[in-house]
């Protein structure tokens, strides 16, 4: 996934605008900086309050970025092992179909709700998105329910994974992952 992360940070320099759909900044609850200032003359209230919006940073990420975002989701929401593997093709699928490359400021967004479907697909009692926030406290629930309504539109509301593709996704994981275990 970082390999996608990276084509696509050097192959387009301006984000598309199906990735922009999936901003990060669009889900997450902004942030503000608050001041107060007081030694007003009584007449006046005790409390002036000054809020300044707390800007958007964008935070480049690595292999081990995303490796512990998604164990954490899983972990946390105490999903199968399975559901990576369904929320790496979920990706790839939208991908494909829906053209949206996957960047530095959309990978947690993309990530989290391929997991979200993946764990609806595959789990035999599924969690409610509130569950997702209680748990997890990523975005607030608006944003989640945005973000599967998005993805899943974009995936054709076609979210079946047949075994064979979901052995043969798992295969190619294993065949990457027993080198790096090598190491």
């Amino acid at each position: 996934m970082i390999g996608h992360i990276v084509e696509a940070e050097r192959l387009l320099p301006q984000a598309t605008e199906g990735a922009k759909l999936f901003h990060e900044h669009n889900f997450t609850r902004h942030q503000w900086h608050i001041y107060s200032a007081n030694g007003y003359p009584s007449t006046m209230p005790l409390f002036y309050f000054v809020f300044e919006r707390v800007e958007y940073e964008l935070q480049e990420c690595n292999w081990s970025d995303i490796t512990k975002f998604m164990r954490m989701v899983v972990d946390q929401m105490q999903l199968a092992t399975e559901c990576i593997v369904i929320s790496l093709i979920y990706l790839e699928k939208l991908m494909r179909e829906a053209r949206i490359e996957i960047r530095y400021i959309n990978w947690r967004p993309l990530v989290f709700t391929s997991i979200l479907l993946a764990s609806k697909f595959w789990e035999d009692i599924n969690f409610w998105n509130i569950d997702y926030v209680e748990r997890l406290n990523l975005y607030p629930l608006k944003s989640i329910n945005r973000m599967e309504s998005e993805f899943i539109s974009l995936c054709d509301y076609n979210i079946y994974v047949s075994a064979e593709l979901y052995q043969a996704y798992q295969s190619q994981i294993r065949q990457i992952s027993n080198p790096i275990q090598q190491l």
